[in-house]
């Protein structure tokens, strides 16, 4: 079945509690509480910052998602991230495109995208990096997981100047 990626809204609470049932698959020790994400979401959080978050449907059902937030000229991806039962098929790749484009037609222009990713999460760095993520660095220790402390790759795009 086909994938469509559009605006992530969150109508009701199946769709958040859906959007958090991904969340936790993808990243269960950094999960957003249900309040946090549904002000996000909803401009509700009292920030000015500009957002772009997207979901990534097969037919009905979010199968995806990619949350971000920013000022000015940069956005930063605070997740992306696909349902368990349906990664491996590209479905990452379709969301960073789109997440990209998307980006590309923000006004007042995007300049940049900022993301951190543990440094384990090899899958993730090369889906970055085959889109034109560079690293800046790493944080030492930025993520806790049952393993312990766990570094953060730093990365960075740069849109191509006009």
């Amino acid at each position: 079945m086909k994938v469509v990626c559009q605006p992530l809204l969150l109508p009701d609470s199946n769709s958040v509690e859906r959007l958090l049932q991904i969340e936790s698959e993808a990243f269960p020790y950094e999960t957003w509480s249900e309040s946090r994400l549904s002000e996000h979401l909803n401009h509700s959080d009292g920030t000015v910052q500009r957002r772009l978050n997207l979901g990534l449907y097969q037919g009905e059902e979010l199968i995806g998602f990619v949350i971000s937030g920013g000022v000015i000229d940069e956005l930063e991806l605070y997740q992306i991230a696909i349902a368990k039962q349906h990664q491996g098929m590209g479905h990452g790749r379709v969301l960073l495109s789109a997440f990209l484009r998307g980006a590309s037609t923000l006004t007042p222009a995007i300049e940049r995208i900022l993301l951190e990713v543990n440094t384990h999460n090899q899958a993730a760095i090369g889906l970055y990096q085959s889109h034109g993520f560079t690293t800046d660095g790493h944080r030492k220790g930025y993520y806790t997981t049952p393993e312990g402390r766990q570094d953060a790759c730093l990365m960075s795009y740069t849109f191509p100047s006009s």
